[in-house]
């Protein structure tokens, strides 16, 4: 969200799967003691501690089961996702945590949607059926450009007043 928000020269289009409670520290995060915590502080606490490696383990691998369907996760491809992308890929890119924790602090700003006014790329926001995130994917919608929400109601559309490239990579001619 925030790469399209900061540098739409580099994207085309966007497929946003979910949506975040914007701003993020408004997302609270149950503790297996009971305790409620704003969610930026429960990762960050975790990246801080021991990079990438350490929030995986006791963050978002234990419950992964409320992004993921279990019967998803116990398939040949959806271990191997998870593995691939998870342990092994985003371990890699986020080796050094800083800016990953830079990332969870600036979506912490209270502008954040009020920016996504400011998309300049066709978004498509999608959520599943039973989806915890469709509220918040329909109230990013009330900031977006041109929105629009397709018959299915569970994808929403952002399509700000901008010509696509062609198949060439190139500006269609008016």
């Amino acid at each position: 969200m925030m790469f399209c928000l900061n540098h739409p020269e580099r994207v085309q289009a966007s497929i946003w799967v979910g949506a975040p409670k914007l701003p993020l520290d408004e997302f609270m995060f149950k503790e297996k003691n009971g305790r409620t915590r704003p969610l930026p502080d429960v990762y960050i606490e975790a990246l801080r501690a021991g990079g990438y490696s350490r929030f995986w383990k006791t963050v978002w691998k234990p419950n992964s089961g409320y992004l993921l369907h279990k019967s998803f996760l116990r398939t040949p491809i959806g271990s191997y996702l998870v593995r691939y992308l998870f342990e092994d890929r985003y371990a890699r890119l986020n080796k050094d945590a800083r800016g990953l924790i830079a990332l969870l602090n600036g979506m912490c700003e209270d502008s954040v949607l009020e920016e996504l006014r400011t998309v300049k790329v066709p978004v498509a926001m999608v959520s599943g059926e039973d989806d915890p995130t469709l509220p918040y994917i329909k109230e990013h919608k009330r900031h977006c450009p041109r929105p629009s929400i397709t018959r299915s109601r569970r994808v929403v559309t952002c399509a700000p007043s901008i010509r696509p490239k062609n198949s060439t990579g190139s500006w269609p001619a008016s």
